[in-house]
C-alpha cells in the first residue's frame, strides 16, 4: 500500500515503470474506476504522482484535491462526491473572482448540491459565473482539469472516501481527460441558479 505521494524513477527498485505502476496504480487505482472510461494507456502515467491514505493522514487525497481549489486559476471537474470543506474554499475563492470553475456532478451530488448550506454556496458560485452542470447517473470517478495543464483522477471507496488520486501534467493524459470531460459535460443538463433556492 502506498503512503502518501510517490514517484516512479529510474533508480525505484521496479525493473520498468510498467512494473512499478501495474501494482500501484492497479490495485489501488483502476480497481476504483469503471474500466471502459479508464481507457487510457498506463504508460502515460510515467512520473505521475499517486497520493494514497495512510493511517496517520486518511484524507490525504482529498486534501490534495482541495490544493488544486485554492491554487488553480480555473478548474472543470467532475465530481462523484462532495464534501463542504472544499466547497467552502472553492465558494471563497469564486466569489472573491481569483478561482473559475465548471464542474459536472452526478444524480446524488445534484442533490446534495440543491439543499441546504450547498445550494447557497452553490447558487452565489453560479452568480459569480461558475458553471454547474448535473447528470441524471452517477460520474464514476473525480476528474480534476486546471487551466495550467494539470490533471487529477481520482477513485474513492462507497462511502465517497477518497482512495486514491493521480496528478500528471503529461499530454496525453490531459487529451484523454479533456475528451472524458466533454463526453460527461455534453450529456449534462446546466444547472440555474432558481436550481439552488
Amino acid at each position: 500500500m502506498l503512503r502518501g505521494p510517490e514517484r516512479w524513477s529510474p533508480t525505484s527498485s521496479a525493473n520498468s515503470w510498467t512494473d512499478w505502476t501495474r501494482p500501484r496504480i492497479s490495485a489501488r487505482f483502476c480497481s476504483g474506476s469503471p474500466h471502459e472510461e479508464f481507457d487510457l494507456d498506463l504508460t502515460h502515467l510515467y512520473g505521475a504522482t499517486v497520493t494514497t491514505p495512510s493511517p496517520g493522514d486518511p484524507y490525504a487525497p482529498a486534501r490534495e484535491q482541495t490544493e488544486l481549489l485554492r491554487t488553480a486559476s480555473r478548474v472543470r471537474a467532475l465530481l462523484p462526491s462532495i464534501d463542504i470543506d472544499g466547497t467552502r474554499v472553492a465558494h471563497e475563492r469564486i466569489t472573491t473572482g481569483d478561482l473559475a470553475t465548471e464542474v459536472v456532478v452526478g444524480h446524488d451530488v445534484r442533490e446534495t448540491i440543491c439543499d441546504g448550506e450547498y445550494a447557497r454556496l452553490f447558487g452565489e458560485q453560479i452568480d459569480a459565473g461558475s458553471s454547474v452542470f448535473g447528470l441524471d447517473e452517477a460520474v464514476p470517478f473525480y476528474l480534476g482539469l486546471d487551466g495550467e495543464g494539470v490533471v487529477q483522477i481520482g477513485v474513492e471507496d462507497d462511502d465517497g472516501v477518497p482512495q486514491a488520486l493521480l496528478e500528471t501534467d503529461r499530454e496525453p493524459v490531459r487529451t484523454w481527460a479533456d475528451d472524458v470531460y466533454r463526453s460527461y459535460r455534453d450529456r449534462a443538463t446546466e444547472l440555474a441558479p432558481g436550481d439552488f433556492a
